[in-house]
């Protein structure tokens, strides 16, 4: 590996173990005080990768847990299966906030080429220079987004928007906001509000370019259109034919984010390892 992809995974591993267990920390928190929407959403998908993770390494602990709070053929139902999934994942996090360092490394280390990383972590576990993601009005990673970098990152947009033609694929970068903590500069909100692999890759392919000649750098970005309808094995052949038109040797280090199992299996099978 090279010096300067050593150093790259170094520092992202260090933030990202960071982020992580700051995150671990306001999950057990939820659910201490019962929120089970925890599990929805990119937080569900988020959990139940660091449950995948551990599995791998520990899977009679994981397997024990399971047995002890959802037994086999168990008929819990509404509020009992709720209240003993909570107890079943905040143990569970207690054991990865202790070994989040060699998980976040799994994480980060699924595959890697010439200048791209691919990471089961969501977007904002991968702190680069630039961030691009799908950004559906109230859809999950649009909300999420918005909510780390604030009302000033809102206000950023929502101008930015007014000044665009809102059509899939068109993009608006804004300042990192209260991102910038953990060493992002930039946010690329690329407009996923509709099933259009070709226009979404457009997109991407014109983001990637623009980050490169105006910033350089580093860049993380997510798959794009899956909350809109465009399938998984759509989303990964959209994002591999855009970083191969992009090409790999011109300087800018991308991070690929693959939170979900659904999205890790699509990009084995697109890129057929």
């Amino acid at each position: 590996m090279p010096q300067d992809r050593a150093n790259r995974q170094r520092q992202l591993h260090a933030k990202s173990a960071a982020i992580a267990r700051d995150r671990i920390r306001q999950a057990e928190s939820r659910l201490a005080e019962g929120d089970a929407a925890v599990f929805e959403g990119e937080s569900g998908d988020w959990i139940r990768g660091l449950e995948e993770t551990l599995e791998r390494s520990s899977a009679s602990l994981v397997s024990g847990a399971r047995e002890k709070f959802l037994p086999p053929g168990h008929k819990l139902a509404g509020p009992a299966l709720r209240d003993q999934l909570i107890a079943y994942y905040r143990g569970l996090l207690k054991v990865c906030v202790d070994r989040i360092d060699d998980l976040t490394r799994d994480q980060l280390g699924i595959a890697s080429e010439p200048s791209v990383i691919y990471a089961g972590l969501p977007v904002l576990h991968l702190p680069s220079d630039a961030l691009l993601y799908g950004a559906k009005p109230g859809g999950a990673a649009m909300s999420a987004m918005l909510a780390a970098g604030g009302s000033a990152m809102q206000t950023a947009l929502k101008s930015g928007l007014a000044a665009s033609s809102r059509q899939p694929g068109e993009f608006v970068i804004t300042d990192s906001f209260g991102l910038s903590p953990h060493g992002v500069k930039w946010v690329v909100h690329l407009l996923a509000q509709e099933a259009a692999p070709d226009k979404l890759g457009a997109g991407l392919l014109k983001g990637m370019r623009d980050v490169l000649a105006r910033f350089g750098g580093s860049i993380t970005i997510g798959l794009l259109g899956t909350e809109a309808g465009v399938s998984h094995a759509d989303a990964a052949r959209t994002a591999v034919k855009a970083i191969d038109a992009f090409g790999p040797d011109n300087g800018l280090e991308i991070c690929v984010a693959l939170p979900s199992k659904a999205e890790r299996e699509a990009m084995r099978a697109v890129r057929g390892r």
